[in-house]
Order: C-alpha cells, then structure tokens, then sequence
C-alpha cells in the first residue's frame, strides 16, 4: 500500500455496571488502488477502587 486514502479509527466505550466496562475499537484503512482493510479490539475491563 503505497499511499493511505482514508484511514478511521472509531471507538466504542461503555459502562456495563459499577465494577466492569468495556471498550471495542478498530482501524479502517481504505485505499483506492487495493481494498478495505481493517482490525478490530474489544476490551473488558474491571474497576477496583479502595
């Protein structure tokens, strides 16, 4: 891939109770000589406070 087009990068955070969130993300590449590519991540987190 020589030169990037358009490139995204959305992201996605919710809180699912008081101890645990989540957060899912990804990438978007687009170039006009090739396809889209893209990754995505999810993230499920604990909080603990004292």
């Amino acid at each position: 891939m020589a030169a990037i087009d358009h490139r995204t990068g959305p992201t996605l955070t919710g809180k699912i109770n008081n101890i645990v969130n989540a957060n899912l993300s990804g990438v978007i590449l687009y170039d006009q000589n090739s396809s889209v590519q893209y990754s995505q991540a999810l993230a499920i987190s604990l909080l603990f406070t004292l």
